[in-house]
């Protein structure tokens, strides 16, 4: 029984389907009449009630709650999902549970039989507020998608941090520009919908060159800002295009997509793989889903056991190729070894820097290290040394990507036997 201005209701929901959503609500008083419900009192009540379905009833598989998610967000135009997509090598329940306390307080929730869809309550140390996390395992066995419906202030000051806190256990995928355009090429091919820009946030890399002190009578090295740049209204293809032909990388995307003049589903990727959705979310679990999965499977599996072992003394190095000669242009060198600086949580030591390029690497989170070579115009080689985690070696990758170039990442070895190849033909 609850209290309004004195007067005692009941309220009685009599029916709820969950894939076809039918809800009566009958509200009676000691005087047997009828009121109506505000229209905000009725939303809180379908999003708690939402929120019950999600978090608190087990989900059988991931076909089932992928099609609840869809519902929930076709019926409240105002909710959205954010997901991140996670990589972990160890059962992802047994990392949870060895977490360190000091930062986070994490409350497990209800499981399905097979334990591939759980939910979780997280919250800062110093913070009563929990927010609820799904975490939902997918077709390979490494890979898992954490999602929420709460705020996006939860999901950028808890949830973020909170995953981070696992590194390199728990990692999180990056995306290339290219490959964040294959995505979207792919879904508005197979979806038969028109793909709408919101916008594009790209930033244009830093750039590096030698200035000339007056005073001093010496060269100084000299930084330009990283400058953010925002495509609006444009084709996503052309928007890419200004992108990538100005040498900026493409951060995150904001778009949505029409059916006969009618948004099916609100969108935003980011390179960092959190995705967030509103209106629907059919078309990306059924098209663009599948695509992920397999992408950031091949990506880990070509990123691990490359570390130098008893077993194994040589190293499997990773190379990463350009599309033009880029270190023919001698200041590229400098440019290249200033980006690795700016890498964070790391150490470097350049050892050669003038007409190749040889620098040390040692990642303070998790002892990963490596040697970086430019010894010809058009790739870059990463030796992974006595430890490198493939969490590492995403992390290292993407940094590349992002500050100096992107690139096609092959087998050194495979490299080779390829430019071999080419030479005799």
């Amino acid at each position: 029984m609850a209290s309004l201005q004195g007067t005692h209701y009941t309220i009685l929901i009599t029916r709820y389907s969950l894939h076809d959503t039918h809800y009566t609500i009958l509200i009676t008083s000691r005087l047997q009449s009828y009121i109506s419900i505000s229209q905000d009192a009725q939303a809180i009540m379908m999003y708690q009630y939402s929120k019950y379905w999600l978090y608190e009833k087990p989900h059988d598989d991931a076909e089932t709650c992928n099609r609840y998610i869809n519902e929930m967000l076709q019926r409240n135009p105002k909710y959205q999902v954010s997901i991140f997509l996670l990589v972990s090598k160890k059962d992802i329940i047994g990392v949870l549970k060895k977490m360190n306390t000091e930062k986070f307080i994490i409350k497990f929730g209800v499981k399905n039989e097979t334990d591939s869809i759980f939910s979780i309550k997280i919250a800062k140390k110093d913070s009563d507020d929990f927010g609820n996390v799904l975490i939902m395992s997918t077709s390979k066995s490494e890979i898992y998608f954490a999602i929420t419906t709460e705020s996006h202030i939860f999901v950028e000051s808890v949830l973020r941090p909170f995953i981070n806190s696992f590194y390199p256990e728990i990692s999180r995928a990056f995306l290339s520009s290219q490959e964040i355009q294959q995505i979207l090429e792919m879904l508005e091919n197979k979806s038969n919908l028109k793909i709408i820009t919101d916008k594009i946030t790209a930033y244009k890399r830093i750039s590096h060159k030698i200035g000339f002190n007056k005073k001093r009578q010496t060269g100084t090295s000299i930084d330009s800002k990283e400058s953010a740049v925002t495509y609006t209204g444009k084709p996503y293809k052309e928007s890419f295009g200004d992108a990538i032909s100005n040498d900026q990388w493409i951060d995150k995307i904001q778009f949505h997509l029409l059916r006969n003049d009618h948004k099916s589903m609100q969108c935003y990727f980011s390179r960092s793989s959190l995705f967030r959705f509103r209106y629907g979310f059919s078309p990306f679990y059924q098209i663009v889903t599948p695509y992920i999965i397999e992408l950031v499977e091949k990506k880990f599996k070509l990123y691990s056991n490359r570390s130098r072992t008893e077993d194994k003394t040589r190293p499997a190095p990773l190379v990463i190729a350009l599309d033009h000669d880029m270190f023919e242009d001698m200041e590229q060198n400098s440019r290249f070894i200033q980006s690795m600086k700016k890498m964070t949580h790391v150490s470097t030591s350049t050892y050669h820097s003038n007409s190749y390029i040889h620098i040390s690497l040692v990642d303070y989170l998790d002892g990963s290290s490596f040697d970086i070579w430019v010894l010809s115009a058009n790739k870059i080689t990463i030796v992974p040394q006595l430890r490198a985690s493939h969490s590492s070696v995403a992390r290292l990758l993407n940094h590349i990507f992002e500050r100096f170039s992107e690139g096609k990442i092959l087998e050194y070895e495979g490299y080779v036997k390829s430019a071999k190849m080419k030479s005799k033909e």
